[in-house]
């Protein structure tokens, strides 16, 4: 295969393989909001609460007993798969999956034994029982599927992987209860969460048959290898995934801790639907990165340049457009689509919208730290903004109820905002502002490059 060829290859998949995964990305955010309404008008906000409890639990923990292996995979998978290395392919992706059920096991019946009143004595709104006897076994799935939907994208299956991670799921656990409303008429928060239980398990199984088919057919066998190897390197891995989720979601539990359940369902509530404003920078964020890494590469300041202002001003654009909309009819959007008693989460709705707008600013000059190797002092960034974050939450939880965690959400990423705004400003030469000359020749850049690849 010529060099040219190889480079088409290469380009067209990362171009498409990019927008399959964003496109999937926004349709799951769409997913999840529409399950949540739906339990919204079925539980009441008490199990609502320990509801989005147990699913935030889940994917927080769940990231430990991956052990960095959603990573590795990825990796090792591709190589083996450009090289035409079938038989290392078939080992490694047998032995991630061995060596993650080896973990989640472990993993699950360490929160298995946790004590009910040291649970309680945490979170003393949430029903204690729900969560004693659902998360152990839910985090195992939700780890365990991650590993498998990797494995699919290190194979470049990028639209299987998608299905796999999260689509399949969500639209299961909607038709399983729509499917019980019509049956029972009611479904409360034990039946809730055995159908969430129940469609994860259901989709592991068809996912781990899947790739292993897959990988069966190319490499013509399996063999149960245990692969230690796999886990090198995954600690920290391990650790910068935790913490990401951990800041993501811990705003619920404090609120769950602290404050009443129904002020931890209200602001969970707020919580997916500011993701709606995150559906334009996934689309952005899988077109931009390549391009930047390229510029990077070539040492093509100028033009990388260029294309950073164009992505920033874009993403605070469409952004700051879609805030107007929250800020105009944010308490309509929460009592039509989750019930007149969320209307309450206005405010906070408010609030977080700021911050998404900030972050949404930013997103572009994220991306250029990530592929110009300045990892290290974004990670120091969204540690120290998170925890900033979490504070404020923690601190005017008694206070402001809901509104707490829109509060510390808008704290941490102003903070993270400014300091990457700043960072790329001192030290990777990023200049503002833009014009509109400048705004279009960033487009153009964008479809240059494109034509490019394509030839």
């Amino acid at each position: 295969m010529s060099s040219g060829t190889t480079g088409r290859s290469l380009g067209q998949r990362v171009l498409s393989g990019s927008v399959v995964y964003a496109a999937a990305l926004g349709l799951n955010s769409v997913l999840v909001l529409a399950v949540n309404a739906l339990f919204a008008r079925i539980l009441t906000q008490e199990e609502l609460g320990t509801y989005l409890l147990l699913l935030s639990l889940s994917i927080t923990i769940g990231a430990i007993p991956q052990c960095g292996l959603q990573r590795t995979v990825v990796r090792r998978v591709a190589q083996g798969a450009v090289s035409n290395e079938w038989r290392d392919v078939a080992d490694t992706v047998v032995g991630a999956l061995l060596l993650a059920v080896l973990a989640c096991v472990a993993t699950s019946l360490a929160v298995a034994m946790i004590p009910a009143d040291w649970t309680a004595s945490v979170f003393p709104s949430s029903d204690v029982v729900v969560l004693g006897r659902f998360l152990p076994i839910l985090l195992a799935l939700t780890a365990l599927r991650n590993v498998v939907s990797e494995s699919f994208r290190g194979l470049h299956m990028v639209g299987w992987a998608s299905f796999h991670s999260r689509l399949f799921n969500n639209l299961g656990v909607m038709c399983l209860a729509l499917l019980g409303l019509g049956l029972w008429r009611q479904i409360d928060l034990t039946m809730a969460a055995q159908m969430v239980v129940f469609v994860a398990a259901l989709a592991l199984g068809i996912a781990s048959l899947h790739l292993l088919s897959v990988v069966r057919r190319r490499c013509g066998g399996l063999r149960m290898r245990i692969m230690p190897e796999l886990l090198r390197g995954g600690g920290s891995i391990t650790l910068i995934t935790t913490l990401t989720m951990v800041s993501q979601e811990a705003h619920l539990w404090i609120l769950s801790s602290i404050a009443d359940a129904s002020e931890a369902a209200v602001f969970g509530v707020v919580n997916r639907t500011v993701m709606l404003m995150t559906i334009p920078l996934l689309v952005m964020n899988g077109v931009i990165p390549q391009f930047i890494a390229e510029l990077v590469k070539l040492n093509d300041t100028h033009r990388r340049n260029i294309l950073v202002q164009t992505g920033t001003f874009a993403g605070f654009g469409v952004a700051l457009g879609m805030g107007l909309c929250f800020w105009a009819f944010g308490r309509e959007i929460l009592m039509l689509g989750f019930g007149e008693r969320y209307g309450v989460g206005y405010l906070a709705l408010a609030i977080a919208v700021l911050g998404q707008v900030a972050l949404s600013a930013t997103a572009a000059m994220m991306q250029l730290m990530v592929m110009s190797q300045h990892e290290r002092p974004l990670a120091f960034v969204t540690v120290g903004s998170s925890v900033l974050g979490l504070l404020v939450t923690g601190l005017s939880a008694n206070t402001l109820g809901n509104a707490a965690g829109g509060l510390g959400f808008l704290c941490g990423a102003l903070l993270q905002s400014a300091a990457v705004w700043f960072y790329c400003v001192r030290r990777l030469d990023v200049r503002f502002p833009l014009g509109f000359r400048q705004m279009v020749e960033g487009v153009r850049v964008v479809i240059a490059m494109r034509k490019e690849v394509r030839r």
